[in-house]
């Protein structure tokens, strides 16, 4: 059990840190408030998988409960579904903002 779970929260820092690093690759695409979301994003998800490898690392000198973990690893899975959402529908608005803007403009008959 221990073994899944650890194996868990290795897949959950390895999708953090990729979508991260994509990120900081792309941040050029996004206006200001995206990019402020996404790092709010990516700074409440580190909190809670670092919480999640130390609980993991240290299980026993720390004698961490089932609770902790879970409540960690809901912290976790909460910021994304909660936040995931948000930053979606500021990144559509901020595009669609963006396509008005460059729309071509009708050239008019001489």
């Amino acid at each position: 059990m221990f073994k899944q779970k650890n194996e868990h929260v290795r897949h959950l820092w390895d999708a953090a840190d990729k979508f991260t690093e994509y990120f900081e690759q792309h941040r050029i695409y996004f206006t200001k408030d995206v990019c402020s979301k996404i790092d709010g994003l990516n700074s409440k998800l580190s909190e809670a998988c670092s919480s999640l490898v130390l609980f993991f690392q240290e299980a026993a000198a720390i004698k961490v409960t089932n609770d902790q973990i879970w409540d960690a690893w809901k912290r976790a899975t909460d910021t994304i579904e909660s936040e995931t959402p948000k930053i979606k529908e500021l990144r559509e608005q901020s595009f669609g903002e963006l396509l008005c803007v460059l729309q071509p403009t009708t050239t008019r008959d001489a």
